[in-house]
């Protein structure tokens, strides 16, 4: 990604502000209270561009967002903007290009393993849905695994599941978590694997395309469903940020679309209703609105697992 001391890096992510001294490179702090990133515009972003020659920014996608939305017209120059914190739209991406004339990269990675991916934009969107997330890294190794099978047999190219990742630096200087290490320890194939808990595919390409998290896998009669394929037609559809959620046992749950909005959780209209099971490709149960809850750190991750349990109270008895 070619950071280095020659320009100044900044970010709305305050943890990753130490990157920048970590790496040799010069950092800027944004006006912004770090514990709400979304509150970064495009103004802020310009004042912390005028403190020095900055050249790269490390946003998460609730920055992004509010920079694009505040934008109006203007650009901030930058030569790379990386995305990271959760899943990232490809027109999100595209948006951020334009207001910053810049590459757009979003990595994969967690916190046991970062980058893993190069994290380079497709030219369009990726046929069987999903967030692509660009190509491994040399000396990464993914393996799509069958869903609750860590052990299991690769998956053919195409076909999701969870992923497993290797890596050099897997876990380097991560190393007071030992029994959630162990417990997401994978030997495969005579090396050490990570069970990242999401799920996804590698494209035809050899693309590491991701699909959500596995604990946020919909257990249907008719098979597992990945969150994030079902939501994307729906949102794109609506221009409207979506969640979807299994209500009811594992293996016989429906289908539950939250259209983010303001205020307690509630059924929707009816025309907001028809609108997100024309848009769906399965079939929705029940269409909810409200507020959807997000992570402290990005505001960008819904906590599908708590808005699950909401609506599953909400819809007892209907």
């Amino acid at each position: 990604f070619a950071i280095t001391a020659d320009e100044v890096f900044t970010s709305s992510f305050a943890p990753f502000v130490l990157l920048g001294p970590a790496l040799g490179a010069p950092c800027v702090l944004p006006d912004v209270d770090v514990r709400r990133p979304a509150d970064l515009d495009v103004d802020r972003l310009a004042e912390a561009c005028a403190r020095g020659p900055v050249g790269v920014a490390w946003l998460s996608p609730a920055s992004a967002r509010r920079i694009v939305a505040t934008a109006a017209d203007r650009t901030v120059p930058l030569r790379l903007v990386m995305l990271a914190g959760a899943p990232i739209d490809p027109e999100l991406a595209r948006a951020v290009a334009r207001v910053t004339g810049g590459e757009v990269r979003s990595p994969y990675g967690m916190t046991e393993a970062m980058p893993l991916t190069d994290g380079v934009e497709p030219d369009a969107d990726v046929p069987a849905g999903g967030t692509a997330t660009g190509w491994p890294l040399p000396g990464v190794t993914v393996v799509v695994t069958p869903l609750d099978d860590p052990h299991g047999p690769a998956r053919p190219a195409g076909d999701w599941g969870e992923l497993v990742i290797h890596a050099p630096w897997m876990r380097d200087g991560y190393d007071r978590r030992w029994a959630t290490d162990a417990a997401a320890t994978v030997e495969r194939d005579g090396a050490t694997f990570h069970r990242t808990g999401d799920v996804g595919y590698l494209a035809d390409d050899g693309r590491l395309v991701q699909l959500g998290r596995a604990q946020h896998v919909l257990r249907t009669a008719d098979g597992p469903l990945a969150s994030v394929a079902v939501e994307q037609p729906v949102a794109a559809a609506l221009d409207r940020s979506v969640a979807a959620v299994g209500v009811g046992p594992a293996g016989a749950q429906v289908v539950v679309v939250v259209v983010a909005g303001t205020g307690r959780l509630r059924l929707a209209e009816p025309g907001l209703t028809a609108a997100v099971r024309d848009a769906s490709a399965v079939p929705v149960a029940a269409v909810l609105e409200g507020e959807l809850p997000v992570d402290v750190r990005h505001q960008s991750k819904v906590d599908r697992s708590a808005l699950a349990a909401a609506a599953t109270d909400l819809l007892a008895g209907r």
